[in-house]
């Protein structure tokens, strides 16, 4: 089965397609603006990434990358439906989603150099942003502990998402301890991100 990635890069597309690579899976990129005409042609909600399935939009990256690793077991990125290990996964994407990153995404979109909401609905949020991203890195590091990946000793879809997501913190210039640096490097080091990267930027 060939998938079809609808994305950018630069976006949380990227995240979608690490993972195919991860996965060895063949894949078209094609890059599209969020709420483009092409892109609402497939998904009503104009969002990317959007993973095309028999012709079936999957939106989502949570979603796109769990269905992956179920339909895909092989690689071991997830666990079986029903499973303590699989409840973990879920939580610590549920985590990422809703608490590492909701402070980064709203402070990207209050920032006066981007078009993500009307300028006049603007406020200076930073205080807050530092606050909140804090409090929940330290419960990332706090859950994580002393291993090298989110599930121990193996990596898995949840590192994608961790990762990920520091790394955009990074760039948004927020304070990023250093054991969480330290796993952000080794997993962004991974080579399977380096492909999908490429591929991304149509090289």
């Amino acid at each position: 089965m060939k998938y079809r990635l609808y994305g950018l890069a630069g976006t949380r597309s990227i995240r979608v397609s690490w993972l195919l690579e991860e996965l060895e899976l063949e894949y078209e990129f094609i890059s599209l603006l969020p709420h483009s005409k092409e892109i609402l042609a497939v998904n009503p909600s104009g969002k990317i990434p959007t993973l095309l399935v028999d012709n079936h939009p999957i939106s989502d990256s949570a979603a796109i990358c769990l269905y992956l690793c179920d339909k895909h077991p092989q690689k071991g990125l997830s666990a079986p439906c029903a499973t303590i290990e699989r409840a973990e996964i879920d939580s610590w994407l549920y985590f990422a989603q809703s608490e590492l990153e909701a402070p980064v995404w709203a402070y990207r979109k209050h920032k006066k150099t981007t078009q993500l909401i009307p300028d006049n609905l603007k406020i200076n949020i930073k205080d807050w942003v530092e606050f909140e991203f804090s409090r929940s890195v330290e419960t990332l590091l706090t859950r994580l502990g002393s291993r090298d990946y989110a599930m121990g000793d193996n990596f898995s879809v949840v590192d994608i998402f961790l990762a990920q997501i520091g790394q955009w913190a990074r760039h948004e210039r927020l304070a990023i301890p250093e054991k969480y640096r330290r796993y952000i490097d080794r997993i962004w080091a991974r080579p399977a991100l380096a492909r999908a990267r490429q591929k991304e930027k149509g090289q």
